[in-house]
């Protein structure tokens, strides 16, 4: 009987080997804000000033709260390398939005592809 427990312990750890590790890179809310960005550059492309207030505002307005979350379920040596990129990412959207306000399509486009450049930089910061 405990040599079939035994080996039943040793057939687990082989096929947990073999497995592949859950990675933060396909973390959920992480690629939610990827697919809302994708949203964003349509109405970017289409210099679409309201639009990209409204959706700033609205489906992504809990974009902090997410990237807050998202911060605290990493190990700490990676958090703040993470919370520096989460706030140019910040920071960035709020660029946007600002260059929205005033109509300037040269300063939204910097902005978007400067957001863009942070989420890439947020998703290397979890793998």
């Amino acid at each position: 009987m405990q040599k079939i427990f035994l080996l039943l312990i040793a057939l687990v750890w082989a096929v947990g080997l073999w497995l592949p590790t859950p990675s933060l890179a396909a973390n959920p809310k992480l690629e939610a804000l990827a697919s809302q960005i994708q949203r964003l550059q349509t109405y970017v492309e289409e210099n679409n000033w309201q639009e990209i207030r409204a959706y700033i505002r609205g489906p992504m307005g809990e974009t902090r709260r997410k990237l807050a979350t998202i911060e605290r379920e990493l190990p700490k040596n990676q958090r703040s390398t993470f919370k520096t990129a989460a706030s140019r990412f910040l920071d960035d959207l709020i660029n946007l939005d600002f260059a929205a306000l005033q109509q300037d399509s040269e300063r939204t486009e910097t902005a978007f592809q400067s957001l863009q450049a942070d989420l890439d930089n947020l998703r290397q910061t979890v793998d």
